[in-house]
């Protein structure tokens, strides 16, 4: 019995059920039979149906298996995840200022204290700061650098309920900005509260910090998982306090307009807070996402930098984490 020649081309609907036809017709007992005219016709649109869903499927499932390729977000999500690269969704416009005072109490101006600001348009932004300041005299008034954050909305100390089995916790959005996330932990339920700082995944001898946590999106929301209770691979022990079933995680974040936040410098002030702008400047960096052709550039090459800055390739994926 000779195998019928397969029209390997045959990658349409209508062209996969012609070649299905001509080889059935091909056999003697089928010499002029009337194909649109009978029960036979149905048999041939199904298995023509079959061929060309599975043809679209197994297409599918090989293009998402590779970063240049895939077309979902999900799959991207899976690729940054084996190079190391965590895709942050939304970007906050950002601007450095200086802050001066005549007040000599200046414990009220913190992290996240907002500033009203003024658009070209005439809408109203609030931008807030990013870290706890530093102030200094300088002529008579206390003053401080700081870099403020644009935001449509703040969160701060959201409980997070602790998955003791992963040591972990689960932020329910993707639209906050990393730069602003803060993560508070009391281990012992004690009231005592540690801020834990984000680690990185080139990082060497992460585990003699257990005050470190890395984020892991999963299309959904970010994972925090801390180093604090996993196994150091070098000795085998458990790193630090494990999360139990009385430690509690907070976290505060920053969700920001993006780009519609850009080019902003009219800033008002914050009670007897002022804040000067440097001539020329205003606030810049504010995105909504990465497009899918951007992270397909970013994702291999700043796996390949290794937090090395050397060729342009890293400068600009740097810059851009």
């Amino acid at each position: 019995m000779s195998i019928p020649a397969i029209n390997l081309n045959a990658l349409e609907y209508e062209d996969i059920y012609d070649s299905i036809q001509t080889y059935i017709s091909g056999k003697t007992e089928f010499t002029d039979y009337d194909f649109s005219g009978s029960g036979l016709s149905t048999i041939l649109d199904l298995l023509t149906y079959n061929t060309y869903y599975q043809l679209i499927f197994q297409n599918i499932l090989v293009n998402e298996m590779f970063i240049d390729s895939s077309q979902k977000f999900e799959s991207l999500v899976s690729h940054a995840k084996l190079h190391g690269y965590t895709i942050q969704r939304s970007y906050a416009s950002n601007i450095n200022v200086t802050i001066t005072t005549s007040a000599e109490d200046t414990s009220s101006y913190v992290k996240y204290t907002p500033h009203t600001a003024t658009a070209t348009d005439g809408s109203q932004m609030t931008f807030y700061v990013g870290v706890d300041p530093e102030f200094s005299d300088v002529d008579s008034l206390q003053s401080a650098n700081v870099i403020l954050y644009e935001g449509q909305s703040l969160v701060t100390g959201a409980e997070l309920t602790p998955d003791l089995i992963k040591q972990s916790c689960f932020i329910p959005t993707q639209n906050f900005d990393f730069r602003t996330l803060k993560v508070e932990v009391d281990v012992l339920g004690s009231g005592t509260y540690v801020e834990y700082r984000l680690g990185s995944a080139n990082e060497a001898n992460i585990y003699a910090d257990i005050n470190v946590y890395f984020l892991d999106g999963n299309g959904q929301g970010f994972d925090v998982k801390f180093v604090s209770g996993q196994i150091d691979p070098s000795t085998g022990q458990s790193v630090g306090n494990a999360l139990t079933d009385s430690s509690r995680v907070k976290v505060s974040y920053i969700i920001p307009s993006g780009s519609v936040a850009n080019g902003i410098n009219n800033f008002g002030s914050n009670g007897v807070f002022a804040v000067t702008v440097p001539v020329g400047e205003s606030s810049s960096g504010g995105r909504t996402t990465l497009s899918a052709a951007d992270l397909k550039f970013f994702i291999p090459r700043t796996f390949s930098a290794q937090n090395r800055i050397v060729t342009m390739s890293d400068i600009k994926s740097a810059l851009m984490s």
